[in-house]
């Protein structure tokens, strides 16, 4: 939605985000009607997850850039951040909703996505010319300069 704003579409935003809102709303009545604040969860994460592929699809087109060139960028996180969800939610099924275990499970959440995306960055070749590689460029030297301390 940014790109197409960015780019002056601010009616094709208006009229995605309007039949988002058509969709989420029943969905959010019945899922939440029939499992409370979860369903409302399920309803937003659903409706994101249909607008986003429809947001990459229009900004593409318009910035007549291929829709692979998105996918590119999109899957190494995508995949990292699946990932770090089916091992957490399968680790940690039982935990109760206390502050603790809620800072111990997005720590855990937070160094899978970082580890996956580490991996999926060697797995690919180690690209030279990726955001993954100018963290590991400053992590480097920031090493280095804790080193020489």
């Amino acid at each position: 939605a940014t790109v197409l704003m960015a780019i002056g579409k601010p009616k094709t935003v208006s009229l995605v985000s309007l039949a988002q809102l058509f969709f989420v709303l029943p969905l959010l009545a019945y899922l939440n009607h029939h499992f409370g604040v979860i369903g409302a969860a399920v309803a937003m994460l659903t409706t994101s997850c249909l607008a986003l592929p429809t947001y990459a699809v229009l900004a593409s087109r318009q910035m007549q850039a291929p829709i692979g060139s998105f996918v590119r960028v999109v899957s190494k996180p995508l995949l990292a951040a699946l990932v770090m969800f089916y091992c957490i939610w399968r680790a940690l099924p039982n935990l109760d909703a206390t502050v603790p275990n809620l800072l111990l499970a997005s720590s855990a959440g937070a160094a899978l996505f970082v580890a996956m995306i580490g991996l999926l960055w060697l797995v690919t070749g180690r690209p030279q010319n990726s955001a993954e590689k100018e963290i590991y460029d400053l992590s480097i030297r920031y090493i280095r300069k804790l080193i020489k301390r």
